[in-house]
Parts: C-alpha cells; structure tokens; sequence
C-alpha cells in the first residue's frame, strides 16, 4: 500500500462515520458488503446503504475520486438482490458530482476456496450445490487489488466500469479437484441437490434471511454458471496480472 494510503475503519450505517473515514482522502475505494450469513448485516443496509453514506461524505470533503467494487452482471432485473442493489448504487455514482471508476468481478477465487477448502482440510468433506458441473470464471483477489490500484494511478479508468474476470471458466467439480490437489486432501463429494435449494429460498422459516440470500446465491450459480471471455475487457488493463486458479490456491 502507498504510503500516503490508509485504510479507514467504520460502520456503513453511520454517516458519521463515513465522514470521517472520507475526510482528507482524494480517492476513496468502497469494497464494502452486507452479503453472507457472516457479515452481520445486508446488502441494502450496506451494499447501497453505506455506500450513498460513504459517497456524501466523499462529496462533503471534496473527494475527487470514488472506486467502487460492484460485481460482474449487476443489473436492474438481475435474480439477485445484491447484484440489483449494487446497480442501483452504480447508477447514482455515475451521476454523482465526483470522478469514478467501478470494477466489477467474477466469482472470487480465494471466497470460494475458503468456503469450500474449510470443511474439506476438516474433513475431507466437500460440499458442492447442485451436480456442479455449470461453468463458472474465477478471478483471483490479487487481480482485483491490482486493478484497484491501477485505477487509483491512471487518470484513463476514470469514468469506466471495468468487468473483472480471471483467464478460467471451471465447473465446480474442476475447482473442488484442484482445490484436493492444493491441500492434498481426499474424502468424499457432496452435492446437494437444488431441489433443496428452492426450498430454502421458498420457506423463509427455514432460514435466517442472510442465510437464505447466500443459498440463493449458489442456487443461480448451480442453475445458470457464470462464464465469461474475460480476456477483452483486460485489454483495458494489460498490465494487471491474469491469476489461474492453480495460481491462487498456491498463494494461499
């Protein structure tokens, strides 16, 4: 991290907050999420809601640059919530009075290795939603920093939204097999049928709302994958490294 870089710790919620992380910054990087059973929130307290916080206390302090993390497909009519969120919050930084740049990645390497590679190095045990054989692209976090620290330099990605997606389309089953390999584990493979899935997401009782987002989640990636040609949209940032997910399980 450059030396006149810092990371600033605050809650999404708070306004007050947000005006003092934002305070003196020229660039602010939001890649904050309420997504997963984990983070003790929601993607519309924080996705969109710590995020218009955060952009008004860029504007208040005079911040000329705001990057944005998103999330490669966010739309308007997108199944998932978080992905139309994300959109909604892209549209009003786009129109914001301030410069911006928005990368949007693929299904993140090192979140689902971690996800998957827990139980697994545990157990032997890998859980997989649905027959796992959708294909998906993975981009590893160290492409994602790169790119953000680009964007902070090049005055050229100002005004754009970058799709972010690693140089690999894998099914599940191939990601789990070379995620075995990584830790030398062996055990047995379980997929859960989406049959379960939609019940989940149809009975809310069945689960708390952040649970049922994430199993909404894997149920889109289990029904539709996420593949894409990501070598294109790098051609916008050439010198941003493209990670194998061999590669990054290594730097795990």
């Amino acid at each position: 991290m450059p030396a006149e870089s810092r990371p600033s710790w605050a809650r999404s919620r708070s306004q007050e907050d947000a005006d003092r992380a934002a305070r003196g910054c020229s660039t602010v990087i939001s890649a904050m999420s309420g997504f997963g059973p984990r983070s003790g929130s929601s993607p519309d307290r924080v996705d969109l809601a710590g995020n218009r916080n955060l952009l008004l206390a860029s504007r208040r302090s005079g911040t000329e640059h705001f990057i944005m993390v998103s999330m490669h497909g966010a739309a308007e009519n997108h199944p998932l919530e978080l992905a139309r969120l994300k959109y909604e919050f892209e549209r009003e930084l786009m129109s914001a009075p301030l410069a911006w740049t928005i990368v949007r990645p693929t299904v993140l390497t090192e979140t689902f290795a971690a996800v998957i590679g827990a139980p697994m190095r545990k157990s032997g045990v890998a859980l997989i939603f649905g027959d796992g054989q959708q294909k998906i692209n993975f981009v590893s976090v160290h492409d994602v920093a790169a790119v953000l620290v680009l964007a902070v330099a090049d005055p050229a990605l100002r005004g754009k939204a970058i799709d972010m997606g690693g140089p690999e389309n894998l099914t599940m089953n191939q990601f789990v097999a070379a995620l075995r390999s990584r830790y030398g584990s062996s055990g047995a493979t379980v997929h859960i049928p989406c049959a379960v899935l939609r019940m989940v997401t149809s009975w809310p009782a069945l689960a708390p709302d952040s649970v049922r987002r994430t199993v909404e989640s894997a149920l889109h990636l289990a029904d539709t994958g996420h593949s894409l040609d990501a070598l294109p949209a790098r051609d916008a940032v050439p010198d941003v490294p493209l990670t194998t997910v061999s590669q990054a399980f290594a730097l795990l």
